[in-house]
């Protein structure tokens, strides 16, 4: 699907713009830490995404299709969204020192410059022909083998490499970092 309607996505994006507004307000507060706000805040990260998992892999029917299909994908991205808020504020103990591990971040580079090219890549080889594609299970698992991962990649780690990296080291470079707590900037 190349195209997503606003209505289908604007839960989960009234969901980012509500934690947005609490991380503005929140974001120069100091939060004292305590076992229960690190328990709730673990619970939060972990049941609200495997509930969302649990019941989209449910089958319902009638009124409860109707109720629960709407709240899986801004359950899911609650429970995110919270994690991300969490870690923010030095909450996340472990999953932060996870999610902040230099490797953990490379990867991710590396893999959001796949998602990015990846759409040129798998479509473009379908639009300059004007025949029927073969979509057989062995020909999609070939073509996946073959061709669509491995040109990803390729084009992936190309991407982050000539586009992605230089940006990084740009803002690196020069947009300041702000300390929080102290009020002043670091060089």
């Amino acid at each position: 699907m190349l195209y997503i309607s606003t209505y289908s996505s604007w839960t989960t994006s009234i969901v980012g713009i509500s934690l947005g507004i609490i991380y503005t307000k929140i974001k120069n507060r100091k939060v004292a830490k305590s076992k229960i706000l690190s328990l709730s805040y673990l619970l939060l990260l972990f049941a609200l995404p495997s509930a969302a998992i649990l019941i989209s892999g449910k089958q319902f029917k009638g009124i409860t299709a109707a109720i629960l299909g709407p709240l899986v994908k801004p359950l899911f991205t609650s429970g995110i969204g919270i994690g991300i808020l969490g870690m923010s504020h030095n909450i996340g103990g472990i999953m932060k020192r996870l999610c902040e591990n230099r490797y953990v971040v490379l990867m991710s580079n590396f893999s959001f410059s796949i998602y990015v090219f990846q759409m040129l890549i798998i479509f473009s080889k379908g639009t300059g022909s004007y025949s029927m594609m073969e979509y057989g299970v062995t020909q999609m698992f070939k073509s996946f083998l073959f061709f669509d991962a491995p040109v990803s990649i390729i084009v992936g780690v190309v991407g982050a490499l000539i586009f992605e990296q230089p940006g990084i080291n740009l803002q690196k470079n020069f947009l300041p970092r702000l300390t929080y707590g102290r009020g002043k900037q670091q060089d």
